[in-house]
């Protein structure tokens, strides 16, 4: 991998994770403020996936940047630095539950949960209400499914990971993942064709 020398004050928006970790490494503050803010807000929307309680939202995350940040030197910079966070975030999240005997609530305040995911929508009033109609029948798909579909779908396409960094973070085969993804899509499909 070609590394690019990145200079004290020089801008890291477009710079890719694994540039940013070798800067890290180096003792560069700026390159892991930028890859906190780079990250904080996707991180944060999945840990609402395990629970809706800003303080433990925010506790979630914080620790897993700290976690990361201790274990930087055994991220390997040849692979991609993302599902190695979500990975991180995942084991952190499901640690802090078990340690405040929420073990088993997993993925059940839908409603509110669900409420991030789906925002930010500038359309005309038919547009919307359409729109919000489709919301409805996918937030009642994904509350009705299994918590390991619920999760890949939330991995795969809120949070746009592809299969192979699923399977990284869930610590799955690539197959099994989209065997997952398959089904939970079938049983999504079926739940919203059946409430028509």
């Amino acid at each position: 991998m070609e590394t690019k020398e990145i200079k004290e004050g020089e801008a890291v928006i477009d710079i890719p994770d694994e540039e940013l970790v070798l800067a890290i490494r180096r003792g560069d503050t700026e390159a892991y403020q930028s890859l906190v803010a780079r990250y904080h807000e996707k991180l944060s929307r999945y840990v609402r996936k395990f629970t809706t309680a800003e303080d433990e939202i925010n506790d979630i995350v914080q620790e897993s940047f700290i976690r990361a940040h201790k274990s930087l030197h055994t991220f390997d910079s040849e692979r991609s630095f993302s599902p190695w966070m979500y990975r991180i975030v995942r084991n952190t999240a499901l640690t802090h539950l078990e340690r405040s005997q929420k073990k088993g609530e997993i993925f059940l305040d839908h409603e509110q949960q669900d409420s991030a995911l789906f925002e930010d929508f500038e359309k005309s009033a038919l547009e919307n209400w359409l729109q919000e109609e489709l919301r409805l029948q996918v937030r009642e798909a994904i509350r009705a499914l299994p918590d390991q579909y619920a999760e890949v779908i939330y991995l795969r396409y809120i949070d746009d990971l592809s299969y192979q960094e699923i399977s990284e973070v869930l610590d799955k085969p690539v197959n099994t993942v989209g065997t997952l993804v398959r089904r939970a899509k079938k049983k999504m499909l079926t739940m919203m064709l059946e409430d028509e």
